[in-house]
């Protein structure tokens, strides 16, 4: 069975990268919790079409990420089909999504006061501004396996 170099997933050049684009995509205009974290899972057939879907873990909002992954499931089969090697089954593949609320300077907005405070401190001007927080979505994938 052949493998795929877990150098290559760490770059983002395995089979299955265009994925993690596509929930960084569609978590940013979902439903799923503003700050969250999910791991989700995607199988293809031996033709690289998605044919099956889970959430391996969520923070919270369960259903809404469940949701999620199948609009990803859903959005990857109108796209090329994944690269699955000969002799394989198919290609499962896992993608790491974290969404936050972020401030225009960057800061998270679900810290505690102290914390807060001490950024009012160190950043007097990027708390005055006006800006409402933005939803950060980082999407990445952290396993590809032949089956």
């Amino acid at each position: 069975m052949p493998t795929i170099d877990p150098r290559d997933i760490e770059l983002g050049l395995a089979p299955g990268s265009a994925i993690a684009s596509i929930a960084r995509d569609l978590v940013r205009r979902s439903r799923a919790p503003d700050a969250g974290h999910a791991v989700l899972q995607f199988d293809s057939d031996g033709s690289g079409a998605i044919a099956a879907f889970r959430v391996l873990d969520a923070t919270s909002g369960r259903a809404e990420w469940e949701e999620v992954a199948a609009q990803i499931a859903a959005e990857a089969r109108t796209r090329p089909p994944l690269h699955v090697a000969r002799g394989a089954r198919g290609l499962s593949i896992t993608i790491d999504v974290t969404s936050e609320m972020r401030t225009a300077s960057g800061a998270r907005t679900d810290l505690g006061t102290l914390d807060k405070i001490a950024g009012a401190i160190n950043d007097p001007i990027g708390t005055a501004t006006r800006t409402p927080p933005q939803r950060v979505v980082v999407a990445r994938l952290v396993d590809a396996t032949y089956f």
